[in-house]
């Protein structure tokens, strides 16, 4: 039995906080490779999230200020 001290949404965790996208690739690489795919999801889930609410949280905010200017 492995004795890890991280299980991969630890690893997924520390990569997305990084700043740039080659940092995250180069933390990607340094994840076990039983693991590195499994990080990999969570942090392109993370990404594709956190894009979907940016688009729908202004599409939502500019109709409800255009809304309001008709009124």
């Amino acid at each position: 039995m492995s004795t890890l001290s991280k299980w991969p949404r630890h690893y997924a965790t520390e990569i997305i906080a990084l700043p740039t996208k080659e940092l995250r690739i180069a933390a990607l690489n340094q994840v076990p490779e039983q693991w590195r795919d499994w990080v990999r999801d969570y942090v392109k889930d993370y990404f594709a999230k956190r894009h979907y609410l940016k688009v729908h949280y202004a599409t939502a905010k500019s109709a409800t200020t255009s809304h309001r200017r008709f009124r």
